[in-house]
């Protein structure tokens, strides 16, 4: 009889080792995930979305002025682009404010982007911390 108390307080503690250790790990995980969303969001906004504004030092004065001219130059240097130039004010200049424009646009995806990585990951880390532990301990009889 005693050994039986004893093993059940025994199993309890276990499942609440086991549980506990469990969740942290999950936490932990989730933590580093995170961590690495953010990163490669910071990477893809510096590198992808502000592409457009380190390239105008290159390419403004190269060529001829006019909006004609610019939308030339901005389908010639970016066939692949979010905003047509067509789309774009071209007062008081097209081409600066396509830049503007590129780099909201492309900013909001990334934007996205990550707000749907950390979303999915916070639904996987409350769906992981509901389930059971990994070992679970056998009731006694």
């Amino acid at each position: 009889m005693v050994s039986d108390m004893q093993d059940l307080r025994l199993a309890g503690i276990m499942k609440k080792v086991c549980l506990t250790s469990r969740r942290t790990y999950i936490k932990v995980l989730v933590i580093v995930e995170c961590v690495v969303a953010v990163l490669i969001a910071a990477t893809a906004f510096k590198l992808w979305a502000m592409q457009p504004f380190h390239a105008q030092y290159d390419i403004i004065g190269n060529f001829a002025t006019g909006a004609d001219a610019d939308t030339a130059a901005i389908r010639r240097d970016w066939p692949h682009r979010l905003v047509q130039p067509e789309w774009v004010s071209r007062t008081p200049d097209l081409w600066v404010n396509w830049i503007h424009a590129e780099i909201a646009v492309r900013s909001v995806v990334v934007g996205v982007g990550w707000l749907i990585v950390t979303g999915l990951l916070n639904h996987r880390y409350t769906k992981l911390s509901k389930e059971t532990p990994l070992n679970p301990t056998p009731t006694a009889p």
